[in-house]
């Protein structure tokens, strides 16, 4: 979700200690792309910097990360923890999130430990010490919520949906009028504007632009709307008021619907040039709004306020809703459910199991808010966000860019309530014969894991789906080739009925400690510089290490990752190390048994070429000689 909190992220970097070092003209330069939030760039500068101050190392990590690109942040806020120059408690804060956003939880909650230590009165600590041994429910999917991936997602953005009647009214980059050519140069995608939708078959279609008189160069969205539609409060850059780095920061329009067409906006009261206004939540009647903001007074980036409408139809001062909803990071999207009294946001400060998790918190106990993480399927590792519900149809949207959707932002239906159907089947060979005790998984059409059974004595099996989806299932068992089958849940059967076939495979004699390069013809599996992740030639070779091991389903390998001679010791086995779980991660996902992969790094120590960098030998490598020694190599280990 890098392009949403924008602006309201600048305030971030500004209360960091700073290292004594002058800066060079490169940082400088980095400096000045990362105030205008144009990331691809400062990346660029930063590091063509011979010497980064503290400072310039902060905002390469905070670069990264705001572009997404979470194994390079993690490896910079590393150099930072590894340093121990001018550290502050917000770096082990922003290493321990960098390491939970790659999936490396255990050694993430060390450096919480840490921050802990650190800063005990730290709001985002203290969500820590209540909740870390939450982690694991919290990864239990919810029974009875269906998420649905939206047909009508992009490569662009989309995000923010929120009901409009009958329909879905979302914001989207996805444009290709000549009017909005220009483009936002945080993340190179055009600005915003508003996009409606109809609901069919729980699928947002046909979309087209809300309203084209509303659109404008900047961005434009996204809105909320009061019970009867007539009022919509819309998110909109400040362009006729930029502040002193010449920057549009958000604030609040709004607009009430009359003689068929939108007014002209009225500025929200409260909106300044200083700081950032915006993503409201209006009630049904019109008179409660929830929005975000980074105004002065807050306890971290963004904060949650409430206001309220005078009898005199003025809009109240903004409250800030407490140090029980809002952290010392960043709290967005609020969605208030007056159905069941809950206010629902997103956070990356209270305790989750990704980057922005949902949460919610019952508004009638006055200030005491009890803040509950909405766990799976709803949260990811990933940022998930955005959350809109209506109670009367149990169903919703999300906003979310967990792995496997389209564009870098994508919405998500979701359902709740009771399950309408049954898939039931059996398991068997390809002559037709039972197999029993095959492990069964379900997934949507996305191929996104839903649950998972074992076959009976007898092969048999079911799951309980809703209506009107798409599945796939898949079989495993030892000796036996994967087996997939596509099924679905229409029409009007109330059980649907799949054979699921598993081949079965001759016994393959492998040899403990054999060199499965040499046995399969495995390319080295090379790493850029300075870098673990994996390449795009490094995966067509990883995808053999993949069939090979389903089609052994016994067999386990262990791999090795090395590094160049380039670097210190220290940091070399820690780089080596993130390739390795890089390499392990990639084939866990794919093989049967994940746990028959495992992995180390060997740092330098191990090298092809005889190229030293340092000490009495030390000489002038080539870049072939390097690359030679950023590999991985992969051993039969049983």
């Amino acid at each position: 979700m890098k392009h949403i909190i924008q602006i309201f992220l600048l305030v971030l970097l500004t209360n960091f200690g700073l290292s004594a070092q002058v800066k060079g003209e490169n940082e400088l330069t980095g400096d000045t792309y990362f105030a205008v939030f144009n990331f691809d760039e400062s990346i660029k500068f930063y590091l063509r910097a011979e010497n980064l101050t503290v400072e310039g190392q902060r905002k390469l990590a905070e670069s990264y990360s705001l572009n997404d690109q979470h194994l390079e942040a993690e490896s910079a806020f590393e150099k930072i923890v590894i340093a121990q120059q001018h550290l502050v408690p917000t770096d082990y804060y922003n290493y321990a999130m960098s390491l939970k956003r790659n999936g490396k939880v255990d050694v993430s909650n060390q450096w919480m430990d840490k921050f802990v230590q650190e800063a005990p009165n730290d709001l985002r600590a203290k969500s820590y010490q209540q909740h870390k041994s939450q982690l694991v429910d919290y990864e239990i999917p919810a029974a009875g919520t269906t998420i649905i991936v939206q047909d009508m997602n992009s490569t662009a953005q989309e995000f923010g949906p929120t009901f409009y009647g009958d329909r879905v009214v979302y914001a989207s980059t996805n444009t290709t009028s000549k009017m909005f050519k220009k483009k936002y140069q945080w993340n190179n995608q055009p600005f915003l504007s508003l996009y409606v939708a109809p609901v069919s078959n729980e699928q947002l279609v046909n979309s087209a632009f809300f309203d084209k008189a509303l659109n404008t160069k900047w961005h434009d969205g996204p809105a909320s709307f009061t019970g009867n539609g007539k009022e919509m409060v819309l998110t909109r850059n400040n362009a006729d008021e930029l502040n002193k780095d010449r920057v549009a920061e958000l604030g609040l329009m709004l607009f009430t619907y009359k003689d068929d067409q939108w007014s002209e906006p009225i500025p929200f009261i409260y909106n300044n040039p200083s700081y950032s206004v915006g993503q409201a939540s209006i009630s049904e009647d019109g008179k409660v709004m929830y929005f975000v903001s980074d105004m002065p007074g807050g306890f971290g980036g963004t904060d949650i306020y409430k206001t309220t409408k005078t009898p005199y139809g003025e809009w109240s001062k903004p409250v800030n809703m407490g140090d029980q909803i809002n952290t010392e990071s960043d709290e967005l999207f609020p969605f208030m459910n007056e159905a069941t009294h809950e206010l629902f946001f997103a956070s990356n400060g209270h305790f989750g199991i990704g980057g922005f998790d949902l949460f919610k918190t019952d508004v009638t106990a006055g200030t005491a808010f009890d803040v509950k993480n909405l766990g799976a399927p709803f949260n990811t590792h990933d940022d998930d966000f955005s959350y809109v519900y209506n109670s009367s149809i149990n169903k919703g949207f999300i906003s979310s860019n967990r792995s496997g959707g389209k564009g870098g932002d994508d919405i998500y239906g979701f359902i709740v309530g009771s399950y309408q159907k049954k898939i039931v089947g059996r398991t068997i060979d390809q002559n037709s014969k039972i197999v029993a005790d095959a492990k069964v998984e379900l997934f949507d059409k996305e191929q996104r894991y839903i649950s998972s059974v074992f076959s009976d004595n007898s092969g048999n099996y079911s799951f309980v789906v809703f209506n009107d989806l798409n599945f796939e299932l898949r079989g495993n068992k030892v000796s036996y080739t994967e087996g997939r089958t596509f099924t679905n849940s229409f029409g009007d059967k109330m059980e649907i009925e799949t054979e699921l076939m598993l081949k079965k495979i001759d016994s393959v004699i492998t040899v403990v400690k054999d060199d499965l390069s040499k046995k399969i013809k495995l390319k080295p599996i090379y790493f850029d510089f300075d870098k673990s992740v994996i390449r795009e030639d490094a995966a067509k070779e990883l995808d053999k290490v993949v069939k090979f091991m389903n089609d052994n389903p016994t067999t386990k390998v262990e791999l090795t990752s090395h590094t160049d001679c380039r670097g210190t010791e220290v940091y070399n086995d820690s780089l080596s190390q993130r390739r390795a779980d890089a390499s392990v991660e990639y084939i866990a996902k794919r093989i049967i048994h994940a746990e028959r992969i495992s992995g180390k790094g060997a740092g330098e120590r191990e090298p092809l070429t005889s190229c030293e960098c340092e000490g009495v030998g030390a000489q002038v490598c080539t870049i072939w000689a390097h690359q030679q020694n950023r590999r991985t190599d992969f051993r039969i280990v049983k």
